[in-house]
């Protein structure tokens, strides 16, 4: 099989693919659309996190809350979470013994009475 090396580091690829896949890597080709945003992904799933994040909160998506009501990343108190993933995190780290299915800002938060902590999960 044929070597095949990255014309930009000289990496060593042992497939076609491979090398594809690094140069789309280093070269970014997703970059913001906001003005003034150096952002560059390099794939479209970045550029979409990207936007997500409150980077832009023109732009964002929704927030995910907390369902334990009283927790300071509940509905009330307004700050959430960009990413499922954090949100997730938090619940499992915060709030031990709750199940968590995929809270979103549009479903209602739960009863519990547990606590959040202080620290940013973010």
């Amino acid at each position: 099989m044929k070597a095949t090396y990255c014309p930009h580091c000289n990496v060593t690829f042992r497939t076609p693919g491979a090398l594809t896949r690094h140069i789309e890597r280093i070269s970014r080709p997703f970059s913001c659309p906001q003005e003034g945003c150096t952002f560059r992904g390099a794939s479209n799933r970045d550029l979409k996190r990207h936007l997500a994040s409150n980077v832009h909160p023109e732009s964002s998506a929704a927030v995910l809350f907390c369902p334990v009501a009283g927790c300071k990343y509940a509905r009330t108190s307004g700050k959430g979470f960009s990413r499922r993933d954090h949100l997730k995190r938090h619940v499992r780290t915060r709030h031990p013994g709750i199940h968590q299915r995929g809270s979103s800002s549009s479903q209602p938060e739960g009863n519990g009475s547990a606590s959040c902590g202080d620290s940013d999960d973010l």
